[in-house]
């Protein structure tokens, strides 16, 4: 049922049936909620290294006229921070190159045939991919959230996101065979912890799509992620919700409409409730 595509990190594409409708014709506001954001390579490993596999078109790599397919990435600068590649997987990098659309990343790179390092400032914009599409987040947003059946992890009670109404809601949508997925949801617990104030008026709330609730459960222990509420869904009850990918985030008013939508890593977590909560 599930299948991934490696586009600077893994983006899990599940197989639902269609979920654009008339209502996807409507220009619900202008601001973009792009499905999936990042530089435009798709990376492979090789020998405990990684490589440049391909370079998506119209990408800000390509762009660049920098980065050729072959190079081998060194390290990644983003957020002031640079951090080494030796050792880390295609997941592990992936996390690091992806972010909001607009944001810089500095990728330190090995040219094929060439022992010389360079450095390429590149743009994360907001990329394509075939089975997701922006106007499918647009058609939500502003509508009440659907009764989304979840559970514990460990199968027993049930709840719904009408359980927590009045509060801003932060639904971050993962799995455990989503390298790329684990960055957003332990940034989530960041985010609870500089937050404190934030108790009793919002909710953060992780949501499994495993099919193996156990899996999904060794996940949340070894990562501990134990600042963030952690449920799962039926992967048949995407449909209702448009989440034809993870990782992908809903954030939800007090009101119980959906007000914001997007691919987590492309997402400012903390900007959008705070904007919630000051209205």
């Amino acid at each position: 049922m599930l299948n991934q595509l490696f586009v600077a990190g893994t983006t899990a594409i599940l197989a639902v049936s269609s979920l654009l409708n008339a209502a996807c014709a409507q220009e619900v506001e202008a601001k973009s909620y792009p499905v999936l954001s990042g530089v435009g390579i798709a990376l492979m490993a090789e020998e405990g290294q990684l490589f440049v596999g391909k370079i998506i078109a119209k990408s800000s790599a390509e762009e660049s006229g920098l980065i050729k397919e072959g190079s081998r990435l060194v390290a990644v600068e983003a957020d002031g921070e640079s951090v080494s590649l030796d050792g880390k997987s295609v997941g592990d990098a992936a996390s690091l190159i992806r972010g909001p659309v607009g944001t810089k990343v500095i990728l330190t790179l090995m040219p094929p045939n060439d022992d010389k390092a360079i450095k390429v400032t590149v743009e994360r914009k907001a990329l394509e991919i075939t089975g997701a599409f922006e106007a499918t987040y647009k058609a939500f947003i502003g509508k009440p959230i659907p009764d989304l059946p979840l559970s514990l992890l460990d199968g027993s009670a049930k709840k719904r996101p009408a359980d927590y109404r009045g509060k801003v809601i932060v639904l971050d949508f993962w799995a455990s065979w989503c390298p790329t997925c684990y960055a957003p949801v332990t940034k989530l617990q960041k985010i609870s912890a500089d937050h404190p104030q934030w108790a009793g008026k919002v909710e953060l709330i992780t949501v499994t799509v495993d099919s193996e609730l156990s899996k999904a459960a060794d996940v949340v222990k070894q990562q501990k992620w134990h600042r963030t509420e952690n449920l799962a869904v039926d992967v048949d009850e995407l449909k209702a919700i448009g989440v034809t990918v993870v990782p992908v985030i809903i954030i939800v008013a007090p009101d119980g409409t959906i007000a914001t939508m997007a691919g987590a890593h492309a997402l400012d977590v903390e900007k959008e409730v705070a904007e919630l909560l000051a209205k």
